[in-house]
C-alpha cells in the first residue's frame, strides 16, 4: 500500500520481429477503449555506432499483455530529413488522447546533436503528423522526456531542462505549449493562427 513492494510480473515485450534490434526503451502506457497501447523507443543498425531510434507501439488486451508490433511491425515516427532537428532520432514519447485526437511530445536528436523537443498529433494513434512548430522551445525550457497529464481544463508538462533541472509548464491545450511566435514562423501562406484571450 505504500508503493514499496512491487511484484515482477514479466516481460510484456521482447521486440520479436524486429530486424538489427539494439535497444528497446522510454515506455509510454496508454488505454484506448478495451486495448492498452504501448509506445516505445527502439534503437536499430548493425551495431551500437550506426543505432537510430524511432517510435513504435505495440498492443495487447490486457494491461500485463503480451504486447503485439501494432501498425504492420512499422515505427509510428520517425527520423526527420538529414540536418533537420530530428534528422537523427526520435525518442521517448509521451501520448494523451483527447476528444478523440492523440498527441505526441517527443525527443528529437539531430542538427549539431542537440536534444529537442517536438509535438505531433494523430487521428488514430498509427499515423502523425509533426507540428509545423517544431521543436516546440529553446533547451532551457524543455529537452528531453516530456511528461503530459490533463486535469480539468489544465494541461500539464514535466520536461528536462538545462542544468540539471526539471521544469513544470501549463497550458489550456495541447498547441499552447509552444509559442505564438514558433507558430507565425512556420505558418505557410494563408494558414489561421487561432490565439486563445
Amino acid at each position: 500500500t505504500e508503493g514499496n513492494a512491487w511484484t515482477y510480473v514479466g516481460v510484456v515485450f521482447d521486440g520479436t520481429g524486429i530486424t538489427n534490434l539494439q535497444k528497446i526503451d522510454g515506455p509510454h502506457l496508454i488505454k484506448i477503449g478495451e486495448k492498452y497501447r504501448l509506445y516505445f523507443q527502439l534503437g536499430t543498425g548493425v551495431d551500437y555506432a550506426s543505432r537510430t531510434y524511432d517510435i513504435y507501439v505495440a498492443e495487447s488486451d490486457t494491461i500485463t499483455g503480451s504486447y503485439v508490433l501494432a501498425n504492420e511491425g512499422n515505427p509510428v515516427l520517425t527520423e526527420g530529413a538529414t540536418g533537420t532537428w530530428d534528422g537523427g532520432d526520435v525518442m521517448q514519447p509521451w501520448v494523451v488522447e483527447d476528444n478523440g485526437v492523440f498527441y505526441m511530445w517527443y525527443s528529437g536528436w539531430g542538427t549539431g546533436y542537440n536534444q529537442q523537443l517536438g509535438f505531433a498529433y494523430s487521428s488514430d494513434g498509427y499515423y502523425w503528423t509533426k507540428g509545423r512548430g517544431n521543436p516546440i522551445f529553446e533547451a532551457a525550457t524543455g529537452f528531453a522526456e516530456p511528461s503530459v497529464i490533463t486535469d480539468g481544463e489544465t494541461w500539464q508538462m514535466w520536461t528536462m531542462g538545462t542544468g540539471g533541472t526539471i521544469n513544470y509548464l501549463e497550458a489550456t491545450g495541447p498547441f499552447e505549449f509552444q509559442s505564438i511566435q514558433a507558430a507565425i514562423d512556420a505558418a505557410n501562406a494563408g494558414d489561421t493562427i487561432n490565439v486563445a484571450a
